[in-house]
């Protein structure tokens, strides 16, 4: 689903268009969908296929709307919500190059590092539900400046206790800002677009509507795993004999570690073998994340730390 470079990214400030998408010769459909509405002021409900550059889709005309003002005053504009630690620290590295072109710094704030304890205000903050609850509750200053919210991977959150507390939240952040919060919402697997929209804002709040069309398939196999040897056969299998990572998830720590070690003597594998569970240090957690990130051909067995495959 692409485009040539369409009429419309002419309402970016030419220094964003530059920073998120001066090196592509196509826009994706939902990039290009996105622009109007959110440099405008709408609101945003957008659905469409992992991998169709939805952060980037809602990042660059937000910014548009507020980084001049940022740079000037050095202040919190925006706020970006995932549901975990791992798409938080995924997140940042995808957002700062372009952020670092245009002079404004990019903040994390959840369990394993605040950026905003170092003094400096970010431009954009990444967070959790959790760890933007700290800041609401504690009325944080860096939030009267707010002007815009993000929500990432809303279906984990949607019709969930998370997402009821992250709604009232959202509406508490609302009264410490200084405007209006314009807000957008995305998801690859949402069915009704204007559920997500009734669930966490209300029905009676406006806001645009994006569904990126995708013809993507999923090839499944379903196999009864009932032992360890069964699974060391199936990941050879599934590695073949090229380049593969596999994502592979356990019900607990015992298992994530059992597993993990039954491959270490894995002919292919050698080192490239790694867990990831809550109760790892986050140096460790990170560590894993770059090196299974860095890696052609690895395993990685987690928690569900990592249910959304990053």
């Amino acid at each position: 689903q692409t485009c040539a470079l369409p009429i419309c990214i002419g309402l970016l400030h030419p220094r964003v268009a530059t920073a998120f998408y001066g090196a592509f010769t196509q826009l994706r459909a939902v990039q290009e969908a996105a622009i109007e509405p959110l440099v405008n002021g709408f609101n945003v409900v957008m659905s469409s296929s992992t991998g169709s550059g939805k952060t980037e889709a809602v990042t660059a005309p937000l910014v548009s709307r507020h980084w001049e003002a940022a740079v000037q005053s050095a202040a919190l504009f925006m706020i970006y919500i995932a549901p975990t630690k791992a798409l938080v620290n995924d997140l940042e590295k995808r957002l700062s190059p372009p952020m670092q072109y245009m002079g404004l710094r990019v903040g994390i704030r959840h369990g394993d590092r605040d950026d905003l304890a170092a003094g400096s205000n970010p431009a954009i903050l990444i967070t959790t539900p959790e760890s933007l609850d700290v800041l609401v509750f504690r009325k944080d200053s860096a939030l009267s400046t707010v002007k815009a919210v993000v929500i990432d991977e809303v279906h984990l959150l949607y019709n969930t206790q998370r997402g009821l507390q992250l709604s009232v939240l959202i509406k508490r952040l609302g009264r410490l800002c200084s405007c209006q919060l314009q807000w957008a919402a995305l998801s690859a697997t949402i069915g009704r677009l204007s559920d997500v929209r009734d669930f966490l804002f209300g029905t009676a709040t406006e806001c645009i509507f994006l569904e990126g069309q995708s013809n993507r398939t999923i090839d499944a196999v379903v196999k009864s795993v009932a032992s360890v040897q069964v699974f060391n056969s199936v990941v050879d299998k599934m590695l073949g004999e090229g380049s593969a990572k596999l994502l592979v998830f356990a019900n607990s720590r015992r298992q994530c570690e059992e597993l993990a070690s039954s491959l270490q003597s894995h002919a292919r594998l050698g080192s490239s073998v790694f867990a990831h569970y809550s109760s790892l240090s986050p140096e460790v957690r990170v560590e894993t994340e770059r090196g299974f990130g860095e890696c052609k051909t690895a395993v990685c067995l987690a928690t569900s730390t990592l249910e959304l495959g990053i």
